[in-house]
């Protein structure tokens, strides 16, 4: 080459360097795949705010609802790798795979995982008539009324396949009803016409203080008054029984390093924030905040773990 060429790239290479340690020289979008309101959108906006601080530029919100996440993550695969468009989802994000014959996006090629952010406890919970208070006397009761008991599902989700987690582990008969949402579905409950369900704390805290449902097991740990003494499934089964719902943030495929340090080093600092604890414990949010080798760990664990329960369980990919 040229002298003159290896200076100017050489200039160049340095001036692109320079840009990007600059970053961000203006606003960031992140990319919701779902309506305004919901968990993953409120959580969104709580961490873009406080991004927003540390980056020194704003942090946008932008919902693209659509095929359960769907159109938010395509429209993010497609983006420039630039740290500008970005995308928070949910533990959907890794179940896509599982439950899709022809996915339009391949979540494990077309993204860069860059933070786990936050967990979601949930509650395997029974209508106020049960019998049973634990995972053993519920299996219990299963094989003496094989048949009789039944789950409330709204679709393809984690909620599934706990259910057939649970069922494959105690090998029982629990029978699938299906909702067309997870309101829908407590509201089932409530009524009495099924007899367990699996919902986030916030949903079922006043019912259970109430007595008008009766929590079973929790997926983890969850500090909350109407909830103690309730068995964690995963200490007593180990994990992966009662499936914790969660919210990680992924860029495309490409992301320079600088961005993504840029990236990690503010998410690290907005970890810290006691306003941010706060803000997430009163969604009933566990905040995590992990770096990007433990989210691609997660994402690869939940997608073969998921994979194997829906194959044995014979749930066809649609």
């Amino acid at each position: 080459m040229h002298k003159g060429l290896l200076v100017a790239a050489a200039l160049w290479a340095g001036m692109a360097s320079a840009a990007l340690a600059e970053y961000p020289e203006k606003p960031v979008r992140i990319i919701v795949g779902y309506a305004a309101g919901g968990g993953t959108d409120l959580t969104a906006r709580l961490v873009a705010e406080h991004l927003s601080r540390q980056l020194g530029q704003p942090v946008v919100i932008e919902n693209r609802p659509g095929g359960g996440g769907v159109v938010g993550r395509q429209y993010v695969a497609a983006s420039k790798p630039d740290g500008y468009t970005l995308l928070i989802d949910s533990s959907s994000f890794a179940g896509y795979p599982v439950f899709t014959a022809s996915p339009l996006v391949d979540v494990q090629r077309d993204f860069e995982p860059l933070s786990l952010l936050n967990t979601n406890e949930v509650v395997l919970v029974a209508d106020a008539n049960s019998p049973f208070r634990n995972l053993a006397e519920l299996a219990q009761y299963a094989k003496e009324h094989p048949g009789e008991l039944n789950f409330a599902s709204n679709g393809p989700g984690v909620t599934l396949l706990s259910l057939e987690a649970i069922k494959d582990r105690f090998d029982i008969d629990i029978v699938k009803v299906e909702y067309k949402s997870s309101s829908e579905a407590y509201v089932a409950l409530l009524a009495g016409e099924v007899d367990l369900g699996i919902w986030n704390l916030s949903r079922i805290r006043n019912d259970v203080a109430a007595g008008k449902a009766i929590p079973v097991a929790v997926s983890g740990r969850i500090a909350d008054d109407a909830l103690k003494g309730i068995e964690n499934a995963s200490e007593v089964y180990g994990p992966g029984l009662v499936i914790a719902s969660y919210n990680a943030l992924y860029g495309p495929a490409g992301l320079p390093d600088e961005v993504e340090s840029r990236l990690a080093e503010a998410l690290q600092a907005i970890k810290a924030e006691p306003e941010l604890q706060s803000q997430l414990a009163a969604l009933d949010q566990e905040p995590v905040f992990s770096d990007a080798a433990t989210l691609a760990e997660r994402r690869d664990a939940d997608i073969a773990n998921w994979s194997a329960i829906a194959q044995k369980a014979g749930i066809a990919k649609q």
